[in-house]
């Protein structure tokens, strides 16, 4: 008479070639399921920065940047880099909103210390009407530089005593 009964190795190899071909089936179910439900007319874009909704957005292909905006609600004043409002977005794009607006803080000589609100690229020279500078003040020493970065710190030196 014949065994009929497989070996326990043999079992292992059955179970496993069916598992191999479950997920082989999943996997093309999958993409049909993509297919199918539409998924593929939409491309996806990364939005970061100075916006009220960060994050990946899904967007129509042919989407401009002006219909974005009214989905990720940019901040006061915010602008995105190195993208036009008429440009039409791109699958995997990646778009970063930059205020173009900086906080300098100022101090030394100046009767009001603090922070001021100026736009990136401005030369301090420009900006000296908004500074309550004290009489003690010595300008000739102040460094007309441009602003460059955000929490730039800013000193007005004194005039010494001689």
């Amino acid at each position: 008479m014949i065994d009929k009964q497989l070996p326990v190795h043999e079992w292992i190899a059955v179970f496993g070639f069916i598992a191999i071909l479950i997920a082989l089936g999943s996997l093309s179910l999958y993409r049909e399921d993509s297919i199918i439900l539409g998924q593929n007319d939409q491309i996806s874009v990364r939005v970061t920065g100075e916006v009220e909704n960060p994050g990946y957005h899904f967007v129509k292909p042919g989407t401009t940047l002006d219909e974005l905006n009214l989905i990720v609600q940019p901040k006061l004043d915010a602008v995105p880099c190195k993208i036009t409002q008429n440009d039409t977005l791109q699958e995997g794009q990646i778009i970063r909103y930059k205020s173009p607006f900086v906080t300098v803080n100022i101090r030394g000589a100046v009767t009001k210390p603090g922070s001021i609100k100026l736009k990136l690229g401005t030369q301090l020279r420009e900006s000296l009407d908004k500074i309550a500078i004290s009489p003690d003040a010595d300008l000739s020493k102040v460094q007309y530089r441009e602003i460059k970065r955000n929490q730039q710190t800013i000193t007005i030196p004194k005039k010494k005593d001689t």
